[in-house]
């Protein structure tokens, strides 16, 4: 009976100090979850990046903004390409874009494009904000892209809590399964 005692309470004792270590952990707040990349080298970027989430606030529109089934960016050096699929058309349009540490901008006809490039744990992902300042249109975005069609659910819970350190609508996670243009 001692032998079964002593056993219980060597269960409960590993228990708790598992407990103890797991709760004296704590959780990354939002100085930890949104940093800007300290410096952004335009090589780092090359290639194909899909949207995997998206978190949008419409300051001014003057009609409702259009919500696409897939958006694919394209970086060569510094010209930036971006592929929207919404509904059955293909809008593209390619620019040159403008770096300034961790800081982006770009002009598309009257509509200016600025942003910042952040620290995200997705080893293959890309978070980045994405402010349009058009005459008919304000939109601030926070987008997360990846490589894959696709992240796991320890980025997108990641992705959701930096949406919260921002004060961001509600995100939506992308449908892997759409086509790309």
């Amino acid at each position: 009976m001692a032998s079964v005692y002593r056993d219980v309470l060597a269960v409960c004792a590993i228990a708790f100090a598992c407990f103890t270590s797991v709760s004296r952990s704590s959780p990354l707040t939002c100085k930890d979850l949104i940093q800007p990349l300290d410096e952004v080298n335009p090589h780092d970027f090359e290639g194909s990046w899909v949207m995997v989430a998206d978190s949008m606030k419409v300051i001014e529109a003057e009609r409702p903004v259009e919500i696409c089934d897939s958006v694919r960016i394209d970086f060569s050096n510094t010209t930036f390409t971006k592929a929207n699929l919404c509904g059955d058309r293909c809008q593209l349009f390619s620019r040159n874009v403008t770096l300034d540490g961790p800081h982006y901008s770009f002009s598309y006809g009257p509509m200016n494009f600025t942003g910042t490039v952040f620290k995200t744990s997705c080893a293959d992902c890309m978070l980045l904000t994405f402010k349009v300042d058009a005459p008919k249109e304000k939109t601030e975005e926070l987008c997360l892209f990846s490589r894959r069609r696709a992240v796991d659910e320890k980025n997108l819970r990641e992705f959701e809590a930096q949406v919260k350190c921002l004060e961001m609508p509600e995100h939506m996670v992308m449908d892997p399964t759409k086509a790309l243009c």
